[in-house]
């Protein structure tokens, strides 16, 4: 059975749940970035909610025909110009948190430091 293929995935609401949990336990580790790390995530997952709820109306649709074309450009329209777009430019940000956290955490090491103070 591939990843793909398990009947348990977790909803929306509990991962968002858990990344909350999460970013409390990353901060009281010193974790200086973890509500940024956590914030690029939810925004992804509030757009996952989006485009589930949208598919979800389509594939429930009662008058199909010329609705079913509406609707299905509809969700097009939301993954390519609004979707995408959004969660890009989220990962965009968090990848450059996490190399700019990398790279100090070089820096700091390098001079003798340790990297969480």
């Amino acid at each position: 059975m591939t990843e793909l293929e398990k009947p348990n995935v977790p909803s929306i609401d509990s991962l968002l749940a858990a990344s909350n949990e999460l970013e409390n336990k990353l901060e009281q580790a010193g974790i200086q970035d973890a509500h940024e790390w956590m914030f690029a995530l939810r925004e992804m997952l509030y757009d996952i909610r989006r485009v589930i709820l949208e598919l979800d109306k389509f594939f429930n649709m009662k008058n199909v025909g010329r609705q079913s074309e509406e609707q299905l450009m509809k969700i097009t329209n939301i993954i390519l110009y609004e979707f995408l777009p959004h969660i890009q430019s989220h990962m965009e940000d968090l990848e450059k948190n996490l190399l700019s956290s990398t790279r100090e955490r070089r820096t700091d090491k390098k001079k003798g430091e340790s990297p969480d103070t």
